[in-house]
């Protein structure tokens, strides 16, 4: 069964690499994860206008301002949804750990959409763990999805990947992964 779905995911990403948009945004920035807050909201330190990634020896400064530290909150997934499914599982807190896992300490690619900003001043933007590509799949958003670790939040003017992402949604769903398990 697990070799089934193993392919089946396999097939849809080989499709999905085929029919990606190569369009890129406004503006890509390289990044380093300083603080992972959430499974979908993390802080970084936005690389200089050379590509060098200064960190000080204290983050004492705050995120969201314009400075190099900023909030960022991934667009088009939830990862803690306020569900009695989400809470008495865990899941929350599941996220933030795979994400911690995954990125902290790391360089990241950092994409942005329509509106850059929140209404809580945080960067809104796509992240990818290897520099961006058209496999749409390697975005760290899209994993999270896939592994069942969120849900779609589809948040108009940023929606250029929510086809993708509702097909990565539905993938997890059809195969019972994580959040889907549990239904």
């Amino acid at each position: 069964m697990r070799r089934t779905i193993t392919a089946k995911v396999l097939i849809i990403l080989a499709l999905i690499a085929f029919t990606a948009a190569t369009a890129w945004p406004n503006e890509i920035h390289l990044a380093r994860v300083v603080r992972v807050l959430s499974g979908d909201t993390i802080e970084v330190v936005i690389a200089n206008e050379h590509g060098e990634i200064e960190i000080p020896d204290e983050l004492q400064w705050r995120a969201g301002n314009d400075g190099p530290l900023r909030r960022v909150r991934m667009i088009g997934i939830n990862c803690a949804p306020n569900t009695y499914v989400w809470i008495t599982h865990g899941l929350g807190p599941q996220a933030r750990y795979h994400v911690t896992g995954l990125i902290l300490g790391q360089d990241i690619w950092l994409e942005y959409d329509e509106a850059e900003k929140d209404r809580f001043g945080r960067d809104l933007a796509y992240v990818w763990i290897d520099a961006p590509s058209v496999l749409i799949a390697d975005m760290l958003n899209s994993q999270l999805l896939l592994a069942g670790l969120a849900v779609t939040a589809r948040t108009p003017p940023n929606v250029r990947y929510s086809a993708f992402f509702s097909r990565f949604q539905r993938e997890a769903q059809s195969s019972q992964l994580e959040i889907w398990g549990y239904n």
